[in-house]
């Protein structure tokens, strides 16, 4: 058998995951400036605006889940780092346990446990505990500080310019001159200071500069339009915008030790850059380093204002950097292409260093969601004679694990992959896949998968309990039976050209419409059959047959023709003991053939074997606030309902004969019988329970964004108690679709969630959460929290539920 070996290892938080990429792109680009040290300063430049960038855009980076490279931690790594392995992260979608379905019977979910639906993404983890609070504050703290600090510098540059004077024409038209020199296209606000000793840039939307007055009356003009170069080069780079964003990102992520130092390598690259443009070449390179020493000396000398200092990008700062640089001679010219090429290159270089998948892979005792391997199986399709059937399409659909085969779990493609399927050859062989774990997550494995088998000259057969050891026997399909089908109503026998049989069948029977109302199936598998139409006449009004038996005998085609009546009119209220006005009620019907009576599931599967899986004609309306309703057309047969509203919902019904028990936890449905032409009712009912749930982990920390699901299940209604997906009228009478009930609560900050409007037939609830899971319930093989007395009717229940971190136990190692 062919395996294919899934990783084992549980996906970090998003925050955790974001924290460790950011980490390692500061840790890759101090790498890369290492290696350009020497270089060309704009490539220096072009890194660190490439990390601020990235950085600022990690959170969106975040939702792009790149599969290029995966960072695995252990256990143990992990928690030396800080990252808790004993409550696991988030569970990926491919470990969610998969949603079990009924088994194709006579009522095929009859005895079905619906199951909670899987979380779209992942839930709020549990309520923040101390440690996180703390260091929250502490964060704040921290960035408060620092911002404070940034805003009375900024305050102090503002009061710097405020108090400059404006200078003379000379000076104006200097500044003009090297402006247009550099194709500075911004206008510079130029202004004169006596209190500073270092030329400066500020200004982030409208750029301003501020010299010292002392040096423009002793400095020589060369060397006030060397000073002026540097400065308008600072603006033609807008060094200062990126500098101020990045002392910004520094204050804010205080806590990182690889960004302390980020701004002042960004702030050098650009003095550097500034000096190799006010510098030139030759002799007058030589001539402005001695100048940059000779005014460093000056500034060194008389301590500045500490604006001057973090803020501007003054000629004081790393100054033996910038005299090395200039020491090296003039570095070689920089053309666009080079900008292409580095910014390629340093954009790959940090991309690939944010673009990893983290996990954390358990030790041994750690819970680690099980690999999935993919088994093989070989399918053999024959005629009832025992030929083989060569191009049968075989469809993968469920999967039954080895704790309870009696379960039946729908195929999921997000936990088992998408199911692949097989065609038959000359031998009638296939080869199918099937996931070795059906829930991957609890340990469980695959003993028995379901498939659907189909061929154009052939009925569709669909095994259920189809072993994946090899030891079942080949599949067998049987030519189909010819069926035609019409209806006439009245006296006259006019026919009915809209029609809707309901044929008993396995699977949903593919009509062929004659367009002369016969309509005709080549595909009818051989057996017992129940057949009732339903149609429309040229009027509008809806119209329906009895159910009729016979029995498609292989090579002999059937023809029915049944007679269509008009429909019995039901009308209907709930009892006097729900408060008027009725609010949100509703009223679900089913009706089912005579041959069908409301018998115990034992009972119902042995009629099946007679007469097929007959699905039974069902819809529903709301009730009105006065508490009627009224169906206008409906089959004959016997009825079943269901009604459902604020308060209140239907007493159980019961079994025939009298005494029988169904299967605990399920709801009956009341049952009536319908006569022509109007059949009136009155519902029983009774008031509904309410559950308040509170949730915590074993530390006694609430737990919010858990997701507490109950499953009212109820019989011979096809799904839970109070919903229901399709009306069979709609061919011909579309009706809205009804509100979901809400048998699923999430829990608040507080770990608290309140079912309402409960039926009191709720047996027991079941638990989603992130990390955490339900403990396995003693006595049983589920993680469900049963009531130990029955809910009555009106009752406040309050359940207190502690769930474990996940992995603790696994069911599939009971």
């Amino acid at each position: 058998m062919n395996e294919i070996l899934a990783p084992a290892a549980t996906e970090l938080s998003p925050w955790l995951v974001g924290l460790l990429r950011w980490t390692g792109l500061l840790a890759c680009a101090w790498l890369v400036h290492g290696g350009l040290r020497h270089r060309h300063p704009r490539s220096r430049i072009l890194l660190w605006r490439t990390v601020l960038t990235l950085t600022l855009a990690l959170p969106l980076w975040q939702a792009w889940r790149t599969p290029a490279l995966s960072l695995q931690l252990s256990a143990p790594m992990a928690e030396g780092l800080g990252i808790s392995v004993e409550e696991p992260g988030p569970i990926s979608e491919s470990t969610k346990t998969p949603p079990p379905i009924g088994a194709p019977a006579m009522e095929p979910s009859a005895l079905k446990l619906e199951p909670p639906p899987n979380s779209p993404g992942r839930s709020p983890a549990g309520g923040a505990g101390p440690v996180t609070q703390a260091l929250i504050w502490l964060w704040a703290l921290g960035a408060g500080c620092g911002a404070l600090r940034l805003w009375r510098w900024q305050l102090q540059l503002g009061r710097l310019r405020r108090e400059g004077l404006a200078v003379d024409s000379e000076i104006g038209a200097t500044v003009s001159a090297v402006a247009a020199e550099l194709e500075v296209r911004q206008r510079v606000e130029t202004r004169i200071s006596d209190r500073i000793r270092s030329p400066f840039i500020g200004g982030f939307w409208r750029p301003w500069m501020l010299l010292p007055k002392a040096w423009l009356q002793d400095l020589p003009k060369p060397e006030v339009t060397a000073l002026l170069r540097h400065e308008l080069a600072h603006v033609r780079g807008q060094d200062l915008r990126w500098s101020i964003a990045w002392r910004w990102v520094a204050t804010l992520a205080w806590f990182q030790p690889l960004i302390w130092r980020a701004p002042a390598a960004h702030s050098l690259a650009c003095e550097q850059e500034a000096d190799r443009l006010a510098a030139g070449s030759g002799d007058a390179r030589s001539d402005y380093a001695g100048l940059l020493a000779r005014l460093a000396l000056r500034v060194l000398a008389r301590p500045l204002p500490g604006a001057e200092t973090k803020l501007a990008l003054n000629a004081s700062s790393d100054l033996v950097q910038r005299l090395q640089q200039l020491e090296q001679g003039e570095p070689r010219p920089w053309h666009r292409r080079h900008s292409v090429l580095a910014g390629l290159g340093v954009a790959l270089l940090l991309v690939g260093a944010i673009s990893w998948r983290v996990s954390v892979a358990h030790w041994p005792g750690r819970r680690s969601p099980t690999a999935n391997r993919f088994g093989t199986v070989l399918v053999t399709v024959l005629t009832k004679a025992g030929r083989p059937i060569a191009g049968a399409v075989i469809q993968p659909d469920g999967l039954r694990e080895h704790r309870n085969p009696a379960s039946h779990y729908n195929w999921t493609a997000s936990i088992h992959g998408t199911p692949i399927p097989a065609t038959t050859d000359a031998r009638g062989q296939a080869t199918i896949s099937y996931p070795k774990m059906t829930i991957p997550e609890e340990d469980l494995r695959t003993v028995q998968i379901s498939f659907s088998v189909t061929h154009p000259d052939f009925t569709r057969v669909r095994p259920t309990e189809y072993p994946v050891d090899g030891s079942a026997p080949p599949v067998r399909l049987s030519p189909g039976v010819r069926i035609e089908v019409s209806g006439f109503y009245g006296p006259r026998r006019e026919p009915v050209l809209e029609l809707v049989p309901n044929l008993s069948a396995e699977s949903k029977v593919k009509w062929q419409d004659q367009t002369d109302g016969l309509f005709t199936s080549d595909l009818v598998a051989p057996g017992g059959k129940l057949l009732q139409l339903m149609g429309r006449l040229p009027g509008g009004e809806i119209v329906f047959s009895d159910t009729a038996f016979f029995t498609a005998a292989p090579g002999q085609p059937s023809r029915q023709q049944l007679e269509l009546k008009r429909g019995i009119r039901l009308t209907g209220s709930v009892d006097a003991s729900v408060p008027r006005p009725v609010k949100n009620g509703r009223v679900l019907i089913a009706v089912r053939p005579r041959e069908f009576p409301a018998m115990a599931p034992d009972a119902f599967y042995a009629r099946q074997e007679k007469y097929g899986h007959f699905r039974p004609w069902k819809t529903y309306r709301t009730i009105d606030a006065d508490g009627n309703f009224v169906f206008e057309s409906i089959p004959p047969g016997e009825l079943d309902v269901i009604v459902h509203g604020d308060g209140f919902c239907s007493r159980p019904g019961q079994l025939v004969p009298a005494g029988a028990v169904g299967p605990r936890g399920f709801g009956l449905p009341q049952t009536f019988a319908l006569e022509s032409p109007v059949t009136d009712i009155t519902v029983l009912t009774e008031a509904t329970a309410t559950v308040r749930v509170t949730v915590k982990n074993r530390r006694g920390e609430p737990l919010s964004g858990a997701k507490v699901y109950f499953n009212p299940n109820v019989l011979r209604m096809e799904g839970i108690f109070g919903e229901m997906r399709r009306s069979s009228e709609e061919p011909f009478l579309p009706q809205p679709p009804l509100p979901k009930l809400p048998w699923t609560v999430t829990t608040d900050r507080d770990g608290v969630a309140v079912a309402e409007n409960l039926p009191a037939l709720t047996r027991f609830l079941s638990l989603e959460h992130s990390d955490f899971e339900l403990p396995i319930a003693p006595g049983h093989d589920d993680r469900e929290v049963r009531f130990e007395q029955p809910l009555a009717p009106g009752e406040t229940r309050v359940i207190n539920v502690v769930a474990q971190a996940k992995g603790r136990q696994l069911l599939g190692n009971k």
